[in-house]
């Protein structure tokens, strides 16, 4: 096994007994859990207020059948890989026993839970099953911790941070962790940075890695996605920092391909993009040579920005990046086109601050759209007469939408934006155990080493909405359990 920071026996400037690296829902899990084991615990956290990711999410999975939720996960997982390993079981079934716990669980916190919310600009989308018609679906019944803020995620961070302060664990904020101290190969503490200087924080029993994944990462973004040509629509901070810890260590890594998000539209101003949903399905999405490309109101909503990646091993391109989304008055008037809070600007309620931007283009003509966006004005005028004929026939013969959902495009006027495949979280990571112990890449988990949440996740490509708030929750509470139970070491 390689080793972290350091190889000899070093001072250190703090000492617990569990060291957390990360701040959102699963460190706080783990924080929470480890400290009412008995122990002394530190988060270490890179930005100044925490809650990553998990802060923007809207529920959580709680099943209501261990042996269902089973079933339905090995099953999404079968179909996108063909195999499930014993270990891989092994996974799944921790995850679901400590899942279908997660409402006691936020109750026995002075939380109060209510069905989760249907997402904002895809109105089919099921409270429960992102895929219904997979075995053991009627299982996944999502949450949302409500009372306290109009988003779950938010109302659930305020909510662990309460039982945080609370139980007197030590947060220090601004601290990126730079690397894992090892000694005798094994991890015994974090090299961190605070205030610009290096502090060394001894971990007597073990780090717990919750700190998120690498869709900010530009390089691991070309490695692992095959390309960087996507943008991020969550958190900033998460630039793979914990990915390349646990690889310096010789750390197994799964479904580092793998990853939630929808099309989005990314400015120049800022370094996250915002999420494009549109309210009616009066809208066609149209590849860079102006012609339609997919059913667009099929497909689940965290994974529909798949068909954007598409690369054509023909014209040597990616003809769907950047993509546009055509539609008329009938969306501009239905709510704000990107109804989720980014993470620091907002989304004008009449998308009218858009339009004044140049972020969202209106012509009176499609072919003077077509003009303003880039795209083949002709392609453009006989990609929408034909999308518009078949709403009069009421049958998609070209990608099969329902006829319930072909809605004509019509105007003038008529808009359009330039969207692109957005990673609202990363999936990969260092590969976890049922014990949520990070494995070496000889199968044999990296002594005190542990993680929990978007880091290593054990959800790929098929993506249960939701399922990743509910595994920083579960992988949370086994880490911070699991770690709090090693003997203290004597390096």
């Amino acid at each position: 096994m390689n080793r972290g920071a350091a190889s000899l026996r070093p001072s250190w400037d703090y000492v617990y007994d569990v060291v957390v690296v990360g701040l959102g829902a699963a460190g706080a899990a783990a924080a929470i859990t480890a400290a009412e084991k008995g122990c002394k615990v530190l988060v270490v956290e890179k930005t100044g207020e925490g809650g990553g990711n998990s802060k923007m999410s809207a529920a959580f999975i709680c099943p209501d059948s261990k042996d269902e939720a089973v079933k339905y996960i090995t099953h999404l997982k079968l179909i996108e890989r063909g195999k499930v390993d014993e270990e891989e079981r092994k996974v799944i079934e921790a995850y679901v026993e400590e899942a279908v716990g997660l409402v006691d669980w936020i109750k026995q916190l002075g939380g109060e839970v209510e069905p989760g919310p249907v997402i904002p600009g895809y109105p089919k989308q099921p409270v429960g099953p992102s895929f219904p018609e997979i075995p053991g679906s009627g299982s996944m019944k999502r949450y949302r911790v409500s009372g306290m803020e109009v988003r779950g995620g938010e109302s659930l961070f305020k909510l662990l941070m309460s039982k945080v302060r609370e139980l007197g664990v030590d947060v220090f904020f601004n601290t990126a962790a730079k690397d894992l101290i090892c000694v005798d190969n094994e991890v015994v503490g974090v090299l961190a940075e605070r205030g610009g200087v290096e502090v060394r924080i001894k971990a007597l029993k073990a780090v717990v890695l919750a700190c998120g994944g690498f869709e900010y990462s530009e390089e691991l973004k070309r490695t692992f996605l095959g390309t960087s040509l996507v943008h991020g629509l969550g958190n900033p901070a998460n630039t793979g920092d914990g990915v390349k810890m646990a690889m310096k260590l010789g750390a197994a890594l799964w479904n580092m391909d793998s990853f939630a998000g929808y099309p989005g539209f990314k400015p120049e101003t800022t370094p996250y993009a915002f999420p494009i949903r549109m309210w009616v399905p009066a809208f066609i999405y149209v590849d860079k040579h102006g012609n339609r490309f997919m059913n667009e109101t099929a497909i689940e909503a965290h994974i529909s920005c798949l068909p954007l990646l598409y690369f054509d091993p023909v014209k040597l391109e990616y003809p769907r990046i950047p993509s546009h989304v055509i539609f008329d008055e009938k969306n501009m008037e239905a709510g704000p086109l990107s109804p989720h809070r980014a993470v620091y600007g907002e989304w004008s309620a009449d998308n009218l601050a858009e339009l004044e931007k140049g972020w969202i283009v209106k012509a009176d003509t499609v072919e003077r759209l077509a003009e303003r966006l880039g795209l083949p004005p002709n392609s453009l005028k006989t990609t929408v007469s034909r999308y518009n004929d078949m709403c009069s026939l009421g049958v998609d013969m070209d990608f099969g939408r329902r006829q319930d959902e072909l809605m004509p495009i019509e105007g003038p006027p008529f808009y359009g934006i330039k969207i692109w495949p957005c990673v609202l979280n990363t999936q990969g990571g260092p590969r976890r155990n049922s014990r949520a112990q990070v494995l070496h890449a000889s199968g044999k988990p990296i002594k005190r080493l542990y993680s929990a949440g978007e880091l290593g996740s054990m959800w790929g490509k098929l993506y249960q909405s939701a399922g990743n708030v509910a595994e920083c929750l579960a992988f949370g509470r086994i880490a911070g359990r699991n770690a709090s139970e090693e003997a203290p070491s004597t390096a």
